[in-house]
């Protein structure tokens, strides 16, 4: 059975540990290369999946997305971040 956190909203910050292993921040906001009011860290993950769509840039020793994303880690095994959903999404008439 596989399991998810609830999903993160923000800049995601990827980072290689020594170990291979990846940790991701998600942040509110970028100050040049360094993340702002960080808002979760997921720590020590075997991998990472990126979706197609998603531009990454370098940050110091890190990469970022380039713009905000959805962040999910799922299980204990991998942090999947997702691009924003175009469009308007569901529109609720009254």
């Amino acid at each position: 059975m596989t399991t998810r956190t609830p999903t993160d909203r923000g800049y995601a910050f990827i980072k290689t540990n020594l170990d291979g292993t990846k940790t991701v921040y998600v942040a509110a906001a970028v100050a040049g290369a360094q993340p702002v009011d960080v808002i979760a860290a997921h720590f020590s993950r075997p991998g990472v999946q990126i979706t197609p769509g998603v531009r990454t840039v370098p940050a110091g020793d890190m990469l970022r997305t380039s713009g905000i994303v959805h962040v999910t880690s799922v299980d204990e095994d991998y942090v999947l971040i997702r691009g924003l959903r175009g469009g308007l999404g569901p529109v609720l008439a009254g």
